[in-house]
């Protein structure tokens, strides 16, 4: 319930594959998605395990949160 209302707009892996963007959007805007962000943080040790046992790379990338303000 705390993720509840966030949308995954795009995802962005760099160049070296060391990191993953995900970019979303809330209704509530960006104070809305500062306060989920805590949340999203406290998931991201099981994201990335999930990631890396679908993905079979080498390195697993690390996940970083963004809001996506292209959607205001």
């Amino acid at each position: 319930p705390e993720l509840a209302g966030i949308l995954v707009t795009r995802i962005e892996l760099s160049p070296d594959k060391g990191m993953c963007y995900v970019y979303m959007y809330l209704e509530g805007g960006l104070d809305a998605f500062k306060e989920k962000l805590k949340y999203l943080k406290l998931f991201k040790p099981s994201m990335r395990k999930s990631l890396a046992d679908t993905l079979k790379f080498r390195y697993t990338p690390d996940l970083t949160f963004a809001y996506d303000a292209q959607y205001e």
